[in-house]
């Protein structure tokens, strides 16, 4: 009898960071160059305060002189270290996706027949190769890139408060919107990212069965028939719960940006009205914070529908590697 797992989304996810434990050397070099790199594009942002102000409206010639060495700088030094997060967490990635497998392949050398007999090959070939994968990349490269947004998303709002106050706590109040989306699409994409692993199975298993079994010339055309509906129909649901996935990963992306987008417009609305005191140079600065969060608050989206299948995945792993030999 298979062992039950806690049906709890944290537990799981708790249960597969500590994967990361034995290469958090490599997951610190990930998250220190994720960290300075977001900095750096805030600090970006919020350079083109004095930029406009000390370089246009109020010309300094000593700033203007340094200004195209430091852009340079900065660009050189959010790329050394955005190479640095993106290895980092690549190469913890790989790590734990072959530590696993090894772990899921051992654990199939001593499962009992009987539970062999139960469960599919063509299910247990899914969940070693393609469910693995998933989890890696949840454990991993999901990790970091909501590390990133999380970083780069309130730097662009501490931004936001240097150049307008009123205009930051607008924005502020968006992001309550947004979170509650992220929350209520999490719900479908898991489901959506089941059923795709599922299907995955089916389609491993009715192809192991048609190319390994010696009889196939045997079979009839009815049986023949049969299997090839069966694929079909496996190819199928894998079409339609791929596109489940893509629909809602899109909607919460375009709600996020209708969100933002409300936040930008009146912020605009209340600069250009002159109802609010700020220079030029602010306005332009959380003008364009407010856009550059646009990327990020999307890909808070997006990456919700990869932990929903790290986690997914991850069930699928824990059930095999739990189970009583």
């Amino acid at each position: 009898m298979t062992k039950s797992i806690s049906s709890s989304n944290f537990a799981i996810y708790m249960r597969l960071i500590k994967y990361i434990k034995p290469y958090w050397k490599w997951f610190l070099v990930g998250i220190i160059g994720t960290t300075f790199a977001s900095m750096t594009a805030a600090a970006f942002v919020w350079f083109l305060k004095p930029l406009i102000n000390h370089g246009l409206v109020d010309p300094n010639v000593g700033f203007v002189k340094w200004a195209p060495l430091m852009v340079i700088a900065a660009y050189l030094f959010l790329s050394f270290f955005a190479f640095l997060g993106d290895y980092g967490a690549a190469w913890v990635a790989r790590q734990i996706i072959k530590r696993i497998q090894r772990q899921l392949f051992a654990k199939y050398q001593s499962l009992s027949s009987n539970y062999l007999d139960k469960n599919s090959s063509g299910t247990l070939l899914s969940t070693l190769i393609y469910n693995v994968e998933q989890i890696a990349l949840s454990s991993t490269t999901a990790l970091i890139t909501l590390l990133k947004n999380g970083i780069y998303i309130p730097a662009l709002i501490v931004v936001m408060f240097i150049g307008n106050a009123l205009l930051a706590s607008i924005f502020l109040m968006t992001m309550i919107s947004v979170f509650m989306v992220i929350y209520f699409i999490s719900k479908y994409l898991q489901q959506s990212s089941i059923n795709v692993q599922n299907a995955f199975g089916d389609m491993a298993h009715i192809t192991k069965e048609t190319l390994v079994n010696s009889e196939i010339k045997n079979r009839t055309t009815t049986e023949k028939s049969q299997q090839i509906h069966e694929f079909n129909q496996a190819s199928e649901s894998i079409r339609k719960q791929q596109l489940h996935v893509t629909v809602y990963n899109s909607l919460g992306v375009v709600a996020s940006r209708i969100i933002v987008s409300i936040a930008l417009a009146v912020a605009i609305y209340l600069s250009t009205s002159h109802r609010i005191n700020i220079t030029v140079g602010a306005f332009v600065s959380v003008i364009s914070a407010m856009l550059s969060s646009i990327k990020p608050l999307c890909g808070m989206v997006e990456i919700n529908a990869t932990l929903q299948k790290g986690i997914a995945g991850a069930k699928s792993v824990f059930v095999i590697l739990d189970e009583a030999v």
